[in-house]
């Protein structure tokens, strides 16, 4: 039984086969005759047998980018979620931040600094750009007044910015104001 299936199923695709390269050689005195033959058995076996040789006698004579095309379909893209389709999609979606590039981080000094009421930072930098502590931010620092300390401000891992202040070893997550 399995065998019977398989050769049927071998003539299916055969025959789907067939019938893409029919439709490209239609018209021509030679496929007509042979396609004729094939129609004429009555046994299944030999139609197999008959739609087999066809295609192989049909897909000789088209020309080498036709061939390829009708005897070789290109296989439709995978849908569904893999873990292969998963990474994929991630890796377009996130580039890769390199913490070294100097684009993706900025260097300057905290010049000015005050308290809000509910004790969060706003820093003022020397380059007229104002950012703010996080409210769910809690890192204490101890700044003095008058003096400046120098920061990087980095893209956070998934979102936001953190404030790295290297001689106080501290990191404050904070928000762009001006």
């Amino acid at each position: 039984m399995r065998i019977r299936y398989l050769a049927l199923t071998m003539g299916a695709a055969g025959a789907a086969t067939l019938a893409g390269a029919a439709h490209a050689v239609q018209g021509d005195p030679v496929a007509d005759p042979i396609l004729a033959e094939c129609r004429a058995q009555t046994e299944a076996q030999a139609r197999i047998d008959c739609l087999e040789e066809a295609v192989a006698d049909l897909a000789s004579r088209l020309p080498r980018e036709r061939r390829a095309e009708i005897l070789d379909p290109q296989e439709p893209a995978v849908s569904g979620l893999g873990a292969e389709q998963v990474m994929a999609s991630q890796n377009r979606r996130m580039p890769k931040d390199d913490p070294d590039n100097p684009d993706n981080k900025l260097e300057a000094r905290v010049i000015d600094y005050s308290r809000t009421n509910s004790g969060n930072y706003i820093f003022i930098l020397d380059n007229d750009q104002v950012w703010a502590q996080q409210d769910f931010d809690r890192t204490m620092l101890s700044l003095d007044d008058g003096e400046t300390y120098q920061i990087e401000v980095v893209k956070g891992f998934l979102s936001g910015y953190r404030m790295r202040f290297p001689e106080l070893n501290r990191l404050v997550k904070v928000r762009r104001l001006r």
